[in-house]
């Protein structure tokens, strides 16, 4: 929720003041629907259902106090770069215990138990007015809990790099096809499968020392700050 009253701040100018906005440089959200909350059977939350305030996390609801076009698309970011919001986003749906898992239940295994994977990122119009994503991380925690996201190492290694690095390097894995023994059955009968795995990637940064460089120095491999 901290993440939707960030957006609702920067992105509507009836909220706060100029100046105050002008002072945010980079915002790192946790675990947040940044496109709403969608359950099994039900979807996206019901505007009518107040109780717990669970209506916020209605599209329609969001478009309002984030100042979008009504649709089913409330993760953009305007009036702030989307390059300088990161999106910590969750994957673990099992450790999420809240009303004896009905919640991750009902949220689903590509999950935290919560907030759907594909809800938990924004995207927007750069400088160009080209559409980018922003830049975001996947961490096997679960929305909360004893080993929810908040407080995990996970989280605080990706918040200091983000708010305090100067440098942004973007890795991509493609993975093909793999399915499961079970998903296979499924498409072989004629049925519908959609699977969620887990898979842990780790990228390291190259250093070279170059020749013409001091001694002790070092270069970053291509010498170009984004990657």
């Amino acid at each position: 929720m901290g993440g939707l009253i960030c957006r609702a701040f920067l992105q509507n100018t009836s909220l706060g003041s100029e100046d105050a906005r002008r002072a945010v440089d980079k915002v790192f959200t946790y675990a947040t629907p940044h496109n709403g909350i969608d359950m099994r059977i039900v979807r996206n939350v019901p505007g009518w259902l107040s109780f717990g305030d669970a209506n916020n996390f209605n599209r329609e609801r969001m478009a309002g106090y984030l100042a979008l076009p009504t649709g089913d698309d409330v993760s953009i970011v305007k009036n702030f770069q989307p390059e300088r919001m990161f999106n910590l986003v969750g994957t673990n749906p099992r450790d999420y215990t809240v009303a004896a898992g009905l919640s991750a239940w009902g949220a689903g295994d590509a999950s935290d138990g919560l907030v759907r994977i594909e809800n938990a990122t924004t995207h927007g119009p750069d400088a160009n007015g080209k559409d980018v994503p922003s830049p975001r991380a996947f961490v096997n925690r679960s929305h909360s809990g004893q080993y929810g996201i908040v407080n995990s190492e996970e989280g605080y290694q990706n918040l200091t790099r983000f708010l305090f690095g100067a440098l942004r390097a973007d890795g991509f894995s493609t993975l093909t096809t793999s399915l499961c023994r079970l998903g296979i059955q499924g498409l072989k009968a004629g049925k519908k499968v959609r699977s969620s795995y887990q898979f842990e990637d780790c990228r390291q940064r190259a250093w070279l020392p170059m020749a013409d460089d001091a001694p002790g120095n070092a270069r970053k491999l291509g010498d170009i700050p984004h990657v």
